[in-house]
């Protein structure tokens, strides 16, 4: 890619950062032979529209709010194209001069799905051919589509759709560079409970009124989801309330009382720890796989519950050989049943 892509992308980014304030003087002191660069207003005028190599670093995944399908990460966003009319000759010892945004034209990239607005604090350097290195840091809160029917045993693509917004779209080649695209390593890349993937990249079009058409450019960041908060704080403490419920199946039939005493206050409180929970799950209209594994539980503490009425009514019309006989039973085929409808359930979302 030439000059400034021989090196790279991370030492070339500080490189630029580290020289910004004696940019602005190598830019108000460029060639005179050459043209201004603020009264260039529209890309170079060539037979191919000018195309511009989109590279995305990502180097915090700070939040993913599963309720209001949105997160917030922040990066640099890298581009390079050319522009002969930023050519010159270098003075000895300079290999590349640096300009302000608002003196030279620059595609105007912008987050399509991001709320906030990106800030506009380039740093633009250019080689003596003419090629240019746009380096913007962003923090952005954006909005995609999260496929939560898995939780919380789900993976997602997070989606980041880059397209310009500057004058002379029309003449812009938005092309994805997978050499400008990476996450950063570091102790901030990735929450807890997310581990990331890796990022991909797909070039797209999007069409504006009848006949503008606007390069685009969607990276994909992928992330997976560390469930075991939630195997520890609800899968298995659930287990154990149904155990616990289970337990009035080695209770005499005749102990009603008893059976009652124990069951009763389980299903209860399977219901207000669900409510519990609630406020840590994502509010989404479709079920999902741990509403599934929770209406489970439920279904069957509260067959226990009935199983319980069911042998006392039996003792209470003298058929007790008949309520001895259910309640054996159960002690086998609750457990067998449950673990078919567990099996049921996993083959369902992840079948």
């Amino acid at each position: 890619m030439g000059e400034l892509l021989g090196l790279p992308i991370s030492l070339i980014g500080l490189m630029i950062l580290s020289s910004m304030s004696w940019g602005v003087a190598c830019a108000a002191t460029q060639d005179p032979e050459k043209p201004i660069a603020r009264s260039i207003a529209l890309p170079p005028e060539t037979n191919e529209p000018t195309t511009i190599a989109l590279g995305l670093t990502i180097t915090n995944l700070s939040e993913v709010d599963e309720a209001r399908e949105q997160f917030r990460l922040s990066g640099l966003i890298t581009a390079v194209w050319e522009d002969s009319r930023l050519a010159f000759k270098p003075r000895p010892g300079e290999w590349v001069r640096f300009y302000d945004q608002e003196q030279m034209w620059t595609p105007g990239l912008e987050m399509v799905n991001a709320i906030t607005p990106l800030s506009r604090s380039a740093t633009i350097g250019v080689s003596p051919n003419g090629r240019i290195l746009y380096v913007e840091p962003f923090a952005a809160t954006l909005s995609t589509k999260l496929h939560l029917q898995r939780f919380p045993f789900d993976s997602q693509n997070l989606e980041i759709v880059i397209s310009p917004f500057a004058s002379g779209v029309s003449l812009i080649k938005l092309k994805a560079d997978s050499r400008l695209t990476s996450l950063q390593p570091g102790p901030f890349l990735e929450l807890e409970q997310w581990k990331l993937g890796g990022i991909t990249s797909i070039d797209q079009s999007m069409t504006i009124g009848d006949s503008l058409r606007v390069d685009q450019v969607e990276f994909r960041l992928f992330a997976s989801r560390r469930a075991g908060f939630y195997i520890w704080t609800m899968i298995l403490p659930l287990i154990a309330m149904l155990l616990v419920a289970w337990s009035v199946l080695w209770i005499a039939p005749a102990n009603f009382a008893q059976q009652l005493a124990i069951a009763m206050p389980t299903f209860l409180s399977v219901i207000a720890f669900s409510y519990a929970m609630s406020f840590t799950l994502p509010r989404v209209p479709y079920l999902t796989f741990i509403n599934a594994f929770f209406l489970t539980i439920y279904s069957f503490v509260f067959l226990t519950i009935l199983e319980t009425v069911a042998i006392y009514a039996l003792g209470r019309a003298e058929k007790n050989h008949a309520a001895a006989a259910l309640h054996r039973r159960a002690r086998w085929l609750f457990p067998v049943t449950f673990l078919a409808s567990i099996v049921a359930v996993i083959v369902f979302f992840f079948g």
